[in-house]
């Protein structure tokens, strides 16, 4: 489980002790203050729909594994999910 490093509440320490920057706008577990059990469980990414000039913001959906925590947001267009990726 991740804690926060009490001098910047931006970075967070893995179960390892290694120091791991954290987004606010990223997934993220705020019971278990890590994003190391999540599930994603739908993702959408930044789009333009036909016939529009501004992008639709990627977005996600995700669990907490070990606290059952269910979330959904958007996310920055530049991010997906660990491993993830879209058949052609």
């Amino acid at each position: 489980m991740a804690t926060f490093d009490s001098y910047n509440l931006n970075q967070a320490r893995t179960s390892t002790g290694a120091v791991r920057e954290h987004d606010p706008g990223l997934p993220w577990c705020s019971d278990c203050d890590t994003d190391e059990y999540l599930i994603y469980e739908d993702f959408v990414p930044a789009r333009i729909p036909a016939g529009a000039d501004e992008y639709i913001a990627a977005s996600v959906n995700y669990s907490c594994s070990v606290c059952g925590r269910f979330n959904g947001h958007e996310v920055p267009s530049s991010w997906s999910p660990p491993n993830w990726f879209w058949y052609t």
